[in-house]
């Protein structure tokens, strides 16, 4: 999976680019990209996403969040014929205790590339 954060934020897997679910969508893969390999714990992104007036719902849209592009990678994988960890969306973006983590090995993030 390659994650384009230069410019509009974008996601590809296989060739094939995902279509994000608007900006907080957008907004939880580029700060869990930008912390690659480490877990983000929930309250970190609730901050980063609603900022200082975090809605009571935002846990649960957060989770709505983070449902929907694992449901976007198992279907692009599930097209392309990808693995069954893959088709899953776990290979990726996984839960670590409370908090998310964006899978080191799995994904590659173009501000990697660009600070070698």
């Amino acid at each position: 999976m390659k994650i384009m954060l230069l410019g509009t934020v974008q996601v590809s897997t296989g060739g094939a680019f995902l279509r994000l679910a608007g900006e907080r969508q957008k907004a939880l893969i580029a700060k869990l990209a930008l912390e690659k390999g480490k877990t983000v714990p929930t309250a970190t992104l609730l901050g980063a996403l609603w900022g200082e007036n975090v809605p009571p719902s935002a846990r649960t849209k957060l989770q709505g969040l983070v449902s929907a592009f694992r449901r976007m990678v198992r279907d692009e994988a599930a097209r392309q014929g990808g693995s069954a960890r893959a088709a899953a969306g776990e290979e990726y973006l996984l839960t670590r205790g409370h908090g998310y983590e964006l899978a080191a090995h799995a994904v590659q993030v173009d501000i990697d590339v660009f600070d070698q």
